[in-house]
């Protein structure tokens, strides 16, 4: 393969990732989980760098070529190395990230434990030869311990791939299960794509296809980012209706499900007594408590808006559904300690189950619902 089309086809593909760089910093909201993504970028970008400098340098007849050459092998099979691990840590932050805020600090050295040690074994390689090897006419090889690279370049990835699946089949919730696939899918492309090149040296695939991965991931980061609420993580209120409306123009005689309505009783003056920060911890902790209770049932959960949320829910029962309602509250008592406050939050519900010859659109059974929620709190205030 020629250097001129070995370069067309990095460079395609790094001026994709440097757009996409940049987008992603004025796009993607300020978050831990897409900073690491823009550290993933930044990382791929180098590899696209790396790799036309190893193929440009290989055989080259200079003074400096050959130390150049070991250092950017070096340097390339490290970033791949790199990219795994970071990928591993992207992946727990995005689907797990109360588990990784709570890991200690020398976990994350026991995690990456495996990449400073096959970091050794690669930075000895032009005297060890384990990993590659450069002639005397300054000539790439692979040597037997290749597979090490390999091995540990996708041991982070196919683990995250395999909690990624997990988290998938666990789940109901249609949104966290989208992003649960997308996040599996990240290996796929680059598995092919290093596959082939590893039984056809030369051919140079493997940084456009981790490109494509990276552009995917991406776009999945963009559609998460306009279908969730900020503050709770719930749904946001425009793919909740987008939701609603879809399931109603199904018109079929599925399962049954309903529409339930939520509102947070009192929450003005949670608000007017211990401040808007604490009315946003009790918003966020209403979410949560939502998640965990609904988590084995097949349920969209929103935030409809301010201090209202909705659930559509599968249930065979109305007496089911009351039965998840009642944990909800039950829930929801329990004080939530904020900047030295203890609040406890009740809220008030109405729900409907769907008949089709009845529910002919949104406004219909989202009235009715409404309806039943705001009987129930007026009925707490004595109306």
């Amino acid at each position: 393969m020629g250097n001129v089309f070995y370069f067309q086809i990095d460079f395609v593909s790094l001026l994709a990732l440097l757009i996409l760089l940049v987008h992603s910093a004025k796009n993607l909201r300020k978050s831990q989980s897409n900073t690491m993504f823009q550290v993933l970028v930044c990382v791929t970008l180098m590899i696209h760098i790396l790799d036309y400098a190893a193929w440009h340098l290989d055989g080259m007849q200079n003074s400096f070529a050959g130390v150049l050459l070991n250092v950017s092998n070096i340097l390339y099979l490290g970033s791949v190395a790199a990219l795994g691990c970071f990928w591993f840590l992207l992946v727990l932050m995005m689907l797990n990230p109360k588990l990784f805020k709570a890991l200690p600090k020398w976990s994350f050295v026991l995690l990456s434990l495996p990449f400073f040690l096959f970091f050794v074994i690669l930075a000895s390689s032009p005297w060890t030869h384990i990993i590659f090897s450069v002639d005397a006419q300054n000539v790439y090889h692979r040597e037997s311990g290749f597979w090490i690279y390999s091995a540990v370049s996708y041991l982070y990835i196919l683990v995250a791939t395999v909690y990624a699946l997990h988290e998938a089949r666990r789940t109901l919730f249609r949104l966290r299960r989208r992003e649960c696939l997308s996040l599996a899918s990240f290996v796929v492309f680059p598995f092919l794509g290093s596959f082939v090149q590893l039984f056809f040296y030369g051919l140079n695939l493997f940084p456009p296809s981790l490109a494509i991965s990276i552009i995917l991931i991406y776009i999945n980061l963009q559609y998460t980012q306009i279908s969730v609420d900020t503050l709770t993580g719930l749904t946001n209120r425009t793919q909740f209706e987008l939701y609603f409306a879809k399931r109603l123009k199904q018109k079929k005689y599925g399962p049954p499900w309903f529409l339930v309505v939520i509102d947070v009783d009192d929450f003005k003056t949670i608000n007017d007594a211990y401040g808007h920060y604490a009315g946003d911890q009790v918003l966020r902790n209403i979410a949560d408590k939502m998640n965990e209770t609904f988590k084995n049932t097949d349920a969209l959960l929103s935030r409809y808006g301010g201090d209202e949320f909705t659930i559509l829910v599968s249930c065979r029962t109305a007496a089911d559904l009351e039965n998840l309602l009642e944990k909800l509250r039950a829930a929801l008592k329990e004080e939530l300690m904020v900047e030295f406050h203890a609040i406890s939050t009740s809220i008030s519900v109405g729900y409907v189950r769907y008949d089709i010859r009845i529910h002919t659109s949104p406004h219909i059974m989202q009235e009715q619902a409404d309806r039943l929620m705001y009987k129930e709190k007026d009925a707490k205030k004595g109306v």
